[in-house]
């Protein structure tokens, strides 16, 4: 069983082979606010495997390069005994490709594109996957804890009609955050299908209808209208019940409101957005280099033109091979630059024509 979560005590196991993911992770964590976090790290196969099947940890950070050269996928093999797990898969590009394998999971899973998330990201991501999994949890506990608990939990929990409009059977507390009272989810048998943001609508229906036909799980997020008209982004994750002859009794679930998180990558996306536009846009020469290695990381089209590269050019090579003075004497003044916290040197450079 996980740490009791309204402590915000939360262990997590970043498995992957690579210490500088461990080093940028390690800062990230500390960065956290709402949370207090133990990172711990292991690139060894067999150390990882049994921590998720012995349930050491509250959450999961994997690489999706993760390998040691083994002929079996560490995802694959690490969730086919698991039946509950918080997971966040670290990825190069595209969470997409990784969704499938990560359904194996079994309790809370999503996907982080590498260098696209801060502290802040992290932390919710951390915390509402962690705080998912308990929650799942508690639905396989006997009836009367398992409402004692659900009931005073932040989160709803449902049992619905299996078919439109999926009028309640069960509903916990928790679904008067949104303003609309027991009561009223009670008489108004289409009251979660009528505030269904209508951009979300069709896809949820079809999603839902594929999953009961198909007979496996639903797991998505929209959005629902709040009784004051605010927008608010909902994970919503359940299973259809059969009885013994596979007859569909009910549709049940959890939903977590995940609004900040939704409110944060927008807020990220943002202000990377801002960055690039600055950035790409701007008259002005401007590189942007390692600190450490003198690797030139990005150039704007400004640049450029100036240098007389192209941006694929300007990526295979160093500041000194720009720079007119020795390596040595360039080093040593972009230490002295680091030292005084300047973010600008004085140089005389050497363009691509000579």
């Amino acid at each position: 069983m996980m740490n009791n979560l309204d402590s915000r005590h939360i262990r997590i196991l970043l498995i992957d082979n690579n210490e500088d993911d461990f080093i940028k992770i390690s800062h990230l964590v500390s960065k956290f606010k709402i949370s207090f976090c133990k990172l711990s790290w292991t690139t060894l196969r067999a150390e990882a495997l049994q921590a998720i099947w012995g349930n050491e940890y509250d959450v999961y950070l994997i690489d999706e390069n993760f390998d040691d050269g083994s002929e079996l996928n560490f995802v694959d093999e690490a969730f086919k005994s698991s039946s509950m797990a918080a997971v966040i898969m670290l990825v190069e590009e595209d969470c997409n490709e990784i969704k499938p394998a990560l359904n194996q999971a079994g309790g809370a899973a999503e996907c982080l594109v590498k260098n696209q998330f801060d502290a802040r990201l992290l932390e919710f991501t951390v915390f509402y996957v962690a705080k998912h999994v308990r929650s799942v949890q508690a639905l396989s506990e006997n009836e009367m804890i398992h409402r004692n608990f659900t009931e005073s939990l932040p989160v709803m929990f449902y049992a619905a009609e299996p078919n439109p409009p999926y009028s309640p059977l069960y509903i916990s507390p928790a679904f008067e955050s949104l303003g609309y009272p027991l009561e009223q989810w009670r008489r108004k048998s289409d009251l979660w299908f009528s505030i269904l943001h209508s951009d979300d609508r069709q896809r949820i229906l079809k999603a839902t209808e594929t999953a009961m036909n198909a007979g496996s799980a639903t797991d998505y997020e929209y959005r629902l209208q709040a009784k004051d008209g605010t927008i608010r982004w909902m994970h919503d994750r359940g299973c259809f019940v059969k009885d013994e002859s596979g007859r569909i009794l009910y549709w049940q679930g959890v939903i977590i409101d995940v609004t900040e998180r939704r409110q944060a990558e927008e807020q990220l996306r943002n202000s990377d957005e801002r960055y690039r536009q600055m950035f790409e846009k701007n008259q002005a020469i401007k590189l942007l280099i390692d600190a450490d290695s003198g690797e030139i990381v990005d150039a704007n089209p400004a640049a450029c033109d100036f240098y007389g590269y192209s941006l694929d050019e300007f990526k295979t090579r160093n500041i000194t091979d720009l720079n007119t003075l020795p390596a040595k004497q360039v080093v040593r003044e972009m230490k002295r630059a680091t030292g005084e916290k300047r973010n600008y040197f004085v140089f005389q450079h050497r363009l691509a024509s000579g």
